[in-house]
């Protein structure tokens, strides 16, 4: 935010720029704002959207005591928050300096061709004048013209282009199946990664809330629901497309009135006169009976988040409430494991939620309640002992960890500029299921870069050998050379048509 809203002594406000904001200043954000700087509430109850940084799927309600990051709306309530750090200080410009940190130290990868170009003029020099000056003093004729055959032949052109054109007819098959590749260098590093990370919210699943169990009685769900009609919070919007789908064309038409949204607690309404209370189990003050406890106990070690419904001062159930788990996650990573990618779960929402669906789509090594630089952290630990690690994101919490991957790889339709700025590849239809067709090309790219150089070294030995016993001159030698060239282009260019599969 460019702006902010500091409390004077006297309890006015004035706005100020937010650059200016110093640790210790009271600051008052309202409902729809984003909160300027860190802080800690001082004052009032909300509930705030934290996906920016954490990509949690759910909002957070916070109350006094909770701390604020820079960056993430104020959903509801209005509250005052004392600043824990400047702007420049935050979480959300530590996430960007990480981004930027990552992408300047990861070394870009070196084609064999590179490194052997260092010496392979100098080895064709002293190859061909020690050719020359042996034939010469044998006595063999022409000790020159086998000299120079050698180093027409020995020009090192074919291995140069087997790196090249290789990666150029791989960029082309993905572009025309939706897959930007933005260097050449990340197809290398795809082939040879044996592991790869996944974000939750937005990458296996697809960021829209949705009942997933609800134990309340067709009368009580069409009483909560027209309560909860009149509010805009994430949770109730679910619980009104719930009620829509199961009640149909049975739905009463209700009268609502004293609607009161009570931040960081749920709501209260009156309708038809009966009084409904929708929030947490803690919140309601009314006895939970031992069905609803077991209900919500359930849903909670599931990962999901619960609403809980009184009508008339009575617990009448509860509703579990999840993220959408995409339909082809589970396949597409059984896909990648039979690839030889190893899978990690790296989300930023509640470790029982990140644990539940990795239990969902075959992944073990679920992680939970990670922020940008713990995802970071977790990325360079995986990295050790592994030949590469790819990470799969989709939002702007997700940037740095793309950046810091040997391989980032952004769910473009869905995700942030931020999020396919950093990343090296771009799913441009937001489509997991281009994983495994991605990894295939990869794959086969590098084993076509290592059969093309293969192929270029052994026309090359051979055209040296034949060159030095005096079976090839040097037009021979030049046409030999051309077709080496034209034979390894040939063989790279395949992989432009080539099927790997969806």
């Amino acid at each position: 935010p460019a702006r902010a809203r500091r409390v004077l002594a006297d309890g006015r406000t004035e706005e100020t720029d937010a650059a200016a904001i110093r640790p210790g200043d009271r600051l008052r954000v309202l409902p729809g704002e984003a909160f300027p700087a860190d802080a800690t509430v001082a004052e009032g109850a909300t509930t705030v959207d934290q996906a920016v940084l954490t990509g949690e799927s759910l909002p957070v309600e916070k109350g006094v005591g909770d701390t604020v990051y820079c960056g993430t709306a104020n959903r509801f309530g209005a509250v005052d928050v004392v600043a824990t750090a400047a702007p420049g200080d935050s979480s959300l410009r530590k996430m960007v300096r990480l981004a930027r940190e990552a992408a300047a130290s990861r070394a870009p990868i070196q084609n064999v061709a590179d490194k052997w170009a260092a010496w392979l003029v100098p080895a064709s020099l002293a190859l061909a004048l020690l050719v020359a000056g042996c034939a010469w003093a044998l006595g063999l004729p022409d000790a020159l013209r086998r000299g120079v055959t050698i180093l027409v032949v020995f020009c090192p052109c074919a291995l140069v282009l087997a790196t090249p054109t290789a990666i150029m007819a791989a960029v082309g098959n993905a572009s025309r199946r939706g897959v930007l590749v933005k260097t050449g260098a990340a197809i290398e590093r795809l082939g040879r990664a044996d592991r790869i990370a996944f974000d939750k919210t937005g990458t296996l699943t697809e960021g829209r809330l949705r009942v997933a169990s609800c134990n309340l009685a067709p009368a009580d769900l069409a009483l909560v629901a027209a309560a909860e009609s009149r509010s805009e919070h994430p949770f109730a919007k679910a619980v009104a497309a719930h009620a829509r789908e199961t009640l149909g064309a049975d739905a009463p038409a209700l009268a609502v009135s004293a609607f009161e949204a009570l931040p960081g607690r749920g709501l209260s309404a009156k309708v038809d006169g009966r009084a409904v209370r929708v929030g947490t189990a803690e919140s309601l003050g009314s006895a939970v009976p031992p069905a609803v406890a077991a209900f919500v106990e359930k849903a909670r070690n599931e990962g999901m988040a619960t609403l809980v419904a009184s009508i008339d001062g009575r617990v009448a159930g509860a509703a579990a409430l999840s993220d959408t788990l995409r339909n082809e996650a589970a396949d597409v990573v059984a896909a990648l494991r039979a690839l030889g990618l190893t899978p990690t779960l790296l989300s930023g929402d509640h470790p029982r939620a990140a644990a539940h669906v990795g239990g969902r789509v075959g992944i073990e090594d679920a992680r939970g309640g990670l922020f940008p630089e713990q995802k970071v952290d977790a990325l360079r630990a995986l990295r050790e002992g592994a030949r590469g690690v790819a990470m799969v994101g989709d939002g702007v919490n997700d940037a740095p960890s793309l950046a810091a991957a040997d391989v980032g790889i952004a769910m473009a339709s869905l995700g942030s500029d931020a999020a396919v700025e950093s990343a090296d590849v771009a799913l441009l239809a937001g489509d997991l299921s281009r994983l495994p067709y991605l990894r295939r090309l990869a794959a086969a790219t590098v084993r076509t870069i290592h059969a093309g150089i293969a192929l270029a070294t052994g026309i090359n030995l051979a055209a040296v050998a034949l060159a030095a016993a005096g079976v090839l001159g040097p037009v021979a030698g030049a046409l030999v050379h051309n077709v080496g060239s034209v034979l390894v282009i040939a063989f790279a260019a395949r992989l432009h048509d080539r099927d790997f599969g969806s």
